[in-house]
């Protein structure tokens, strides 16, 4: 059974651009240490001061979900990256899903 991993992101207003080279950096980050790349949603319809970002990417079991956020903090490019995200977007949450096949 796999599970999908979502983050939810409220960008600041006027930070979009930077908001997406930061999520792009993050996301080929991903793939050169072997991780899922996930992908993007923004919110088309999306109340005030809520989030209107979610990343999500899938992974085969909530141990390798947990394996792959331990190693972004093992990831020497995240001591610039990290810093560089404050004020541009903050972080609202995350949640896991099992992924159901009725099959």
């Amino acid at each position: 059974m796999s599970v999908v991993v979502r983050m939810y992101f409220t960008i600041t207003p006027g930070k979009y651009e930077e908001a997406s080279s930061l999520m792009k950096q993050i996301m080929d980050l991903s793939e050169k240490y072997g991780l899922p790349r996930g992908r993007v949603l923004t919110g088309h319809f999306v109340s005030p001061g809520q989030p209107n970002w979610q990343w999500e990417a899938e992974y085969a079991s909530v141990a390798d979900a947990q394996a792959a956020m331990d190693k972004f903090d093992e990831m020497p490019e995240m001591a610039t990256i990290g810093p560089a995200t404050f004020g541009v977007w903050n972080q609202q949450g995350i949640e896991v899903y099992h992924v159901v096949d009725f099959d």
